[in-house]
């Protein structure tokens, strides 16, 4: 790990878009990276998901002060200017993630900084014990409960109408790694046994039959991604409340990606050619 002065300053611009978009302030956001740096220099040795620990941190102290506001407004806000082009994905997921954080408060803190740091920055179980200083059986039991408890929690205050609350999570990270060519990253985004299925007759993904498991379906995005290069472009949109990947190359819209999932991986995902009709 850096030397944790360092490491908080590096992260600093992110976690400050997220306190101000929880306290719709950045004046207040301020005081809260003074607070959120004092805790920082004060963290439990051996914090490896440094920027996962942080923004939990940043969350715990923006939503004590934060306006009443619920996940859904932070959601109509963050999505009032879809379609949103990849150069700005980042600044984007930040609002998507300062909603998820607002739906996350109906979990006890253990069990949301055990959910956030394994499902979206994926922590092993093992470091999320070391940093909650639990049993490894103790985290897994944290991580059940959490997914219980939100599977009765209303995913309707997250999501618009039925988009899955973290739909847009793992698509995301998905687009993200395949921008960065990370294959480590995109494989962890996909159930091992995982689908891709529909039209593959366009430029990217470009597939005959249907292909199957999380490896084989990396290396088709990755080697197709490699044919185009920049003159790949992604959006991601909500189309028929639903999170949708756009692909375009050379200016042009060739695909769109649907993805299923479990939300915590990628369980199968339904490439479109246009003019076919989006399945509600």
């Amino acid at each position: 790990m850096e030397d944790p002065p360092h490491s908080f300053d590096r992260l600093r611009p992110r976690l400050h878009r997220i306190a101000t978009r929880l306290l719709r302030s950045a004046a207040a956001a301020d005081d809260v990276m003074e607070k959120a740096r004092e805790r920082w220099l004060q963290a439990p040795a051996g914090v490896r998901k440094e920027e996962g620990w942080l923004i939990f941190v940043t969350a715990q102290l923006c939503l004590g002060l934060a306006p009443r506001q619920t996940p859904a407004d932070l959601l109509r806000d963050a999505t009032s200017t879809w379609p949103v082009p990849s150069s700005r994905m980042h600044e984007h997921a930040d609002d998507l993630l300062a909603a998820l954080l607002c739906f996350l408060e109906v979990l006890p803190a253990d069990e949301r900084i055990a959910y956030l740091l394994h499902n979206v920055f994926q922590a092993d179980e093992a470091e999320v014990a070391q940093m909650l200083q639990k049993s490894d059986a103790a985290c897994r039991a944290l991580i059940r409960s959490a997914h219980a408890r939100l599977g009765r929690s209303g995913a309707e205050s997250w999501q618009p109408g039925e988009t899955r609350n973290l739909d847009f999570v793992l698509l995301h990270r998905f687009a993200n790694a395949l921008a960065e060519g990370d294959i480590e990253a995109l494989e962890a985004t996909l159930a091992s046994n995982a689908e891709l299925v529909g039209a593959g007759n366009g430029k990217i993904p470009r597939f005959q039959t249907p292909v199957f498991g999380a490896k084989h379906i990396v290396h088709r995005f990755v080697a197709d991604s490699l044919r185009y290069g920049d003159s790949i472009r992604m959006e991601l949109i909500v189309e028929q409340m639903r999170w949708v990947l756009l692909f375009f190359v050379d200016g042009e819209l060739d695909s769109t990606v649907l993805p299923e999932t479990d939300g915590v991986r990628i369980l199968r995902l339904h490439v479109r050619r246009l003019p076919e009709p989006v399945t509600p």
